[in-house]
C-alpha cells in the first residue's frame, strides 16, 4: 500500500471522457487518442484487426489519484505504453485459427487474452483483465496498522493523561496523523472452452476468479448508547476471493432451440473482522475502564457466500411468423460464516476471546427464487407484429428467525437477548407484457405497450403493489434524411394499505410508495447535407410520490406548514438531459465535430423533528436537491497526407449540486435560519492532441499529448479537518485539483 502526503481530488471519474470516446468511436475521426484507457475500440482499427505490436513510453507530470483513478495513471513520472495483437491462421481454407492480443500493458488497467478456434469443432481461451480504483490520496488516520486488521492509536495522540476527544485536542490529532492512500485493485482470470459434436449439439464452460485486495475508508462507532456515543475514521482492509464457475449445453436446429446451464459463485474474504483500540477518553455515561487504552472496538468484514443458479431455456418457431421463448430458473443463495464476539470487552486484546450469541453460531441465511418467463412473437397480417410475455418471480429468504442478544456499541452488552431478525427480501411478482407494432409507411412505425406488474411483498409496510405502465412510441427508420423517435410512457403504482409503527411518523418506502411518473424521449438523427449531419436527444421525467390510496392519517395535521398531513419522504424527483451533436465532414480528408449536453437531477424530501412531537405540524421541513450539469465538445481530424492523421478534441465538464432547506415555526424557534449548505461544484477541461504517421508500409509512427485540470468542491469534505468535531476523527479527505499533462510517443511494426 502506497503512502504519500500529497493532496488530490476524490471526484468522480469525468462523465466527458466517456462521451468523447463514444463519439471518437463512432466514426468522426480517423486517428484514435492513445490514453483512452482502456483502448476504446475507435475507428483505427489497425490496432484490433492487423498483426501489430505496438511500444512506446509516456510521462505523468503530477501525482494525482483522481487524473489515473481508473486507468493508474496516478503518479508522476514514466508509463510503459504497450499493445500487441496476433491471429494466426492456418494454411489454406484451414478451420483453426490462433489469437492473441493486449492492451494498456503499462497501467494497471491493462488486459490481455489468447485462444484457439477450431470452427466447427471447438474453442478455447484465457483472459485477464486488470480494474483499479483509487478512491483517494489525501486521507489521514490515527493508527499505527494501517492495511491490516488490528489497528492501534498512536501514542502521540492520546499520551499519558492527555483527553484526547477530537475537537479539544487538534494539536495533538495534528501530530498523530499518518496520510494513507486508499485504492483497490481487481484482478480478473478467465478460462473456458466450447466443443461442438453431433446431433446439433454443443457444449461450453468458462471458470472466472477476481482477486481484490486494497483499503476502504469506513467509521467505526463506541458506544451507540450509554453516554454520548464516539466514532473515528477507519482504513478498511479489502482482501477478497470470488469464484464463478458456469457451463451449459446447447442444441439447436433451424426451428428450435434449447439450452441447459448452470452458474455458480462463491465469495470468500481472507479476514473476519477489522479490530481498533477506543482512541477516546472516558467521559460520563461509559463504564469503568472503556476509555483509552483499555478498549477495542470491533467490525464485521463482508462474510462469505455462495450462489447457485439453474437454468433451462427453449425457443420454437412454431409455424410461419410465429415464435415461442420461455426459461425456467432457480438459484440459492447462502451465507453461513461464523459470528464474532458481540462485543470488544474492556481489556480485550486482538486475537483475544469472544462472546457469541448463544442461539446459533452463525446466520444460517439462505435465499432461493424461481423465475419463469414465457413470450410469444409473431405477424398476424403483413404490416402487424404482436408480442406478449408474461413473467413470474418468486424470491423467498429462508434465513433463520433467532433472537440475537442486543448491543448498542461496540463495546456494550445488553442484559438479555430480547430482538428477532426479520428475514427481508421476500416477494412474489406476476408481471405481464402487451407491444403491437404497426407500420403505418414505408419505414414508419407505430407501436404500443401495455404492462402490468403485480407484487406480493413480505415482512415489508405494505402487503402489495400494483403496477400499471403504458407506452407509445413513434418510429422512424431507414432514412437518409430522417431517422428517429419520439417515445412516452406512463406509470402508475398504487397497493394495499401500509402497516404504520405506532408512534413514528409515516414514511413510505420510495419503493413501495404509490407515484405517478410520466416520461417522454425522443431523437432525430439528420442528414442536413451530404457533409453536415446533426443529432438531438432529448429524455424527460418526473415522478411524483402521493399518500397511500387507504387514507392513512399522515399525522392528523391541517393548514400546517407547509403542508402537514403529507407522508414523510420522498415527494417528487425529475431527470432531464439534451443533447445536440453536430458532425461535417467537408472533405474526405477532414472531419470535425461539436456537441453539448445538459443534464438535470432534482428531488424533493418533506420530514418532521420528531422530538418536536408527532402531531406537531409546526415542526415540519422539507428539503430539495438539485444536480445540474453541462458538457461541451468539440474535435476534428485531418489526413494531412496519404500517410499522415492528426487530431484534436476538447471536452469541458462542469457540474453543480444545490442543496435547499425550509422548516416551520416550531425548528425555527430552536435554529432562527436554516442551516446554509453552500453548493457543491466541478468543473473539468480536458484537451488531446494525438497522430500518427506511416512511416513505412510497416512502421507507424503515434504521438500524443494529453491535457486536463480539474476543480472541485464539496462541502462534506472540504475544510472537515480530522478535529473538527468533539465527537468524532474524521479523515481530512479533500476534493480539491488538479492539473495534469501526459505525453506520450510509440511505433507499431505490423509486417508479420
Amino acid at each position: 500500500m502506497k503512502v504519500r502526503t500529497d493532496n488530490a481530488a476524490p471526484a468522480r471519474r469525468p462523465l466527458a471522457l466517456a462521451v468523447a470516446a463514444a463519439l471518437l468511436a463512432a466514426g468522426t475521426a480517423h486517428a484514435e487518442p492513445m490514453f483512452q484507457a482502456p483502448l476504446y475500440r475507435g475507428t483505427d482499427m489497425s490496432r484490433y484487426s492487423d498483426n501489430f505490436v505496438e511500444i512506446g513510453g509516456g510521462f505523468n507530470t503530477q501525482d494525482s489519484y483522481k487524473f489515473g483513478q481508473w486507468t493508474g495513471m496516478t503518479e508522476r513520472g514514466g508509463y510503459v505504453l504497450g499493445n500487441f495483437n496476433y491471429s494466426s491462421r492456418g494454411a489454406g481454407d484451414s478451420p483453426d485459427y490462433f489469437w492473441a492480443n493486449g492492451y494498456n500493458l503499462g497501467f494497471d488497467a491493462r488486459d490481455a487474452a489468447l485462444g484457439y478456434t477450431s470452427q466447427g469443432r471447438f474453442s478455447v481461451y484465457g483472459s485477464y483483465q486488470g480494474m483499479p480504483f483509487y478512491a483517494s490520496d489525501s486521507t489521514k488516520f490515527i493508527f499505527d496498522g494501517l492495511g491490516g486488521t488490528n489497528l492501534v492509536a498512536r501514542t502521540s495522540v492520546i499520551g499519558a493523561t492527555a483527553n484526547p476527544n477530537a475537537g479539544t485536542n487538534p494539536a495533538r490529532i495534528n501530530a498523530a496523523l499518518v496520510p494513507f492512500d486508499l485504492d483497490t485493485q481487481r484482478d480478473i482470470w478467465q478460462v473456458g472452452g466450447k466443443l461442438l459434436f453431433g446431433g446439433n449439439f454443443e457444449t461450453y464452460a468458462n471458470y472466472r476468479q477476481d482477486n481484490v485486495d486494497g483499503n476502504r475508508l469506513t467509521y467505526g462507532a463506541m458506544f451507540a448508547t450509554g453516554g454520548n456515543p464516539r466514532s473515528n475514521a477507519l482504513a478498511l482492509p479489502v482482501s477478497e476471493t470470488t469464484h464463478q464457475f458456469d457451463a451449459g449445453l446447447r442444441w439447436s436446429t433451424d426451428k428450435a432451440q434449447a439450452q441447459l446451464t448452470y452458474w455458480y459463485s462463491k465469495y470468500s474474504p481472507d479476514a473476519s473482522s477489522l479490530i481498533w483500540q477506543n482512541p477516546f477518553s472516558i467521559i460520563a455515561g461509559w463504564p469503568a475502564g472503556s476509555g483509552y487504552p483499555n478498549s477495542y472496538g470491533q467490525m464485521s468484514l463482508d462474510p462469505g457466500n455462495t450462489f447457485n443458479q439453474i437454468t433451462a431455456q427453449g425457443a420454437w418457431n412454431f409455424m410461419p411468423g410465429w415464435r415461442v421463448n420461455s426459461s425456467l430458473q432457480y438459484s440459492w443463495g447462502t451465507q453461513d460464516a461464523g459470528y464474532l464476539a458481540y462485543y470488544a470487552p474492556i481489556g480485550f486484546a486482538p486475537g483475544g476471546g469472544a462472546i457469541r450469541n448463544p442461539a446459533t453460531s452463525s446466520l444460517d441465511g439462505k435465499v432461493d427464487r424461481w423465475l419463469f418467463n414465457i413470450a410469444v412473437n409473431g405477424r398476424p397480417m403483413p404490416r402487424l407484429t404482436l408480442r406478449a410475455k408474461y413473467v413470474y418471480d418468486d424470491n423467498n429468504n429462508k434465513t433463520a428467525e433467532n433472537f440475537y442478544r442486543v448491543v448498542p456499541g461496540g463495546l456494550q452488552q445488553a442484559a438479555a437477548p430480547g430482538v428477532q431478525n426479520t428475514p427481508y427480501g421476500s416477494y412474489t411478482v406476476n408481471r405481464a407484457s402487451v407491444e403491437a407494432d404497426y407500420q403505418l409507411l414505408a419505414r414508419t412505425l407505430l407501436r404500443g405497450n401495455y404492462t402490468y406488474v403485480n407484487t406480493k411483498w413480505v415482512d415489508e409496510d405494505r402487503a402489495r403493489t400494483y403496477d400499471n405502465i403504458v407506452g407509445v412510441e413513434l418510429r422512424q427508420t431507414a432514412s437518409e434524411l430522417f431517422t428517429g423517435y419520439l417515445k412516452y410512457q406512463y406509470w402508475n403504482r398504487s397497493g394495499s394499505d401500509f402497516t404504520w409503527i405506532a408512534g413514528a411518523p409515516p414514511t413510505p418506502p420510495y419503493f413501495l410508495n404509490n407515484f405517478v411518473q410520466n416520461r417522454v424521449r425522443a431523437q432525430a438523427d439528420l442528414g442536413l447535407s451530404e457533409t453536415v449531419n446533426l443529432t438531438l436527444a432529448a429524455d424527460w421525467s418526473r415522478r411524483s410520490y402521493s399518500e397511500p390510496s387507504s387514507g392513512v392519517d399522515c399525522g392528523a395535521q391541517t393548514g400546517a406548514w407547509p403542508d402537514g398531513n403529507r407522508c414523510m419522504g420522498l415527494q417528487t424527483s425529475s431527470w432531464q438531459t439534451y443533447t445536440a451533436d453536430l458532425q461535417w465532414r467537408p472533405t474526405e480528408a477532414l472531419s470535425t465535430f461539436v456537441f453539448a449536453t445538459y443534464g438535470d437531477l432534482s428531488n424533493d424530501q418533506f420530514g418532521r423533528q420528531i422530538n418536536q412531537g408527532i402531531n406537531n405540524q409546526n415542526a415540519l421541513w422539507t428539503a430539495s436537491l438539485a444536480q445540474k450539469s453541462n458538457t461541451y465538445g468539440l474535435g476534428t481530424n485531418y489526413n494531412v497526407a496519404t500517410k499522415i492523421d492528426v487530431g484534436a478534441t476538447y471536452i469541458y465538464n462542469e457540474g453543480r449540486t444545490n442543496t435547499g432547506l425550509t422548516w416551520g415555526p416550531a425548528l425555527a424557534a430552536l435554529v432562527p435560519a436554516p442551516l446554509a449548505v453552500p453548493p457543491s461544484t466541478y468543473t473539468l477541461h480536458s484537451f488531446q492532441l494525438y497522430g500518427k504517421w506511416a512511416v513505412t508500409k510497416t512502421l507507424t509512427l503515434r504521438a500524443n499529448w494529453w491535457y486536463q485540470k480539474l476543480n472541485a468542491f464539496d462541502y462534506a469534505y472540504d475544510g472537515v479537518n480530522p478535529w473538527a468535531s468533539d465527537r468524532t476523527i474524521f479523515a481530512g479527505q479533500n476534493s480539491g485539483g488538479y492539473t495534469n499533462n501526459f505525453y506520450g510517443i510509440s511505433i507499431a511494426y505490423t509486417g508479420f
